[in-house]
């Protein structure tokens, strides 16, 4: 859903795209930091409890960590090296399973108030370990969903669609870490984790027919 933003969010960073160039910076070292910043942050957030805070430094690392395609294309007339693409969709997956990370230790070292301050123990209880099953699962989804645009890619298809992409996912993540910091309550954590389990599972059976489809169309 957010992929659609892409092309204006990188004319708004294309200036300071261009000074990092100036001072020498390359895209694979923007990556690199990028992530490193990402899972250094999603522990330090997990094991503190400082939500709000987190949030804001984890949004200004993930919207670094765009940079890279930026300064590639000024410091390379094809656009990025083949290497390059490679270390950003496998370094990728390590900033979002640190971020999942991050949520599951929040609502696992969360007690059962602390989900939500208005509803019966027994409820918050219920919703923590939901959430903490939800998010396994849309962990699973999350990197099935990456393996089934690679895995489609080495048969000569391109399965980009579907319902949550990468930026969605992110998104939805420091959007709900925010709330919970903002409210104290753990029960956007939740919720997140509900909408990414249902919306990764609809995404990995889109991919697949898409896939499906795409190999039809060759073939025929």
């Amino acid at each position: 859903m957010l992929e659609s933003l892409r092309g204006g969010f990188k004319r708004v960073i294309a200036p300071i795209a261009k000074l990092l160039v100036k001072f020498g910076c390359t895209a694979n070292g923007i990556t690199v930091f990028g992530t490193l910043a990402v899972v250094v942050t999603s522990i330090f957030v997990s094991m503190t409890g400082w939500l709000l805070f987190g949030t804001i430094l984890l949004t200004i690392f993930v919207l670094a960590d765009a940079l890279d395609g930026s300064v590639a294309a000024l410091t390379n007339q094809n656009g990025g090296t083949k290497f390059g693409a490679f270390l950003d969709s496998t370094l990728d997956r390590i900033a979002d399973w640190s971020l999942f990370l991050c949520v599951c230790i929040c609502l696992y070292r969360a007690k059962n108030i602390n989900i939500c301050l208005y509803l019966p123990e027994y409820v918050n209880g219920f919703i923590k370990y939901c959430g903490l099953l939800c998010s396994l699962i849309a962990i699973m989804a999350a990197f099935v969903t990456s393996y089934a645009r690679a895995r489609g890619e080495s048969v000569g298809v391109e399965a980009k669609k579907g319902l949550i992409t990468r930026a969605d996912r992110v998104a939805i993540i420091l959007i709900s870490m925010g709330l919970s910091g903002l409210t104290d309550w753990l029960l956007w954590l939740s919720l997140a984790m509900f909408i990414l389990c249902i919306g990764g599972i609809i995404t990995v059976i889109q991919r697949i027919f898409e896939v499906k489809n795409l190999l039809k169309n060759t073939s025929a």
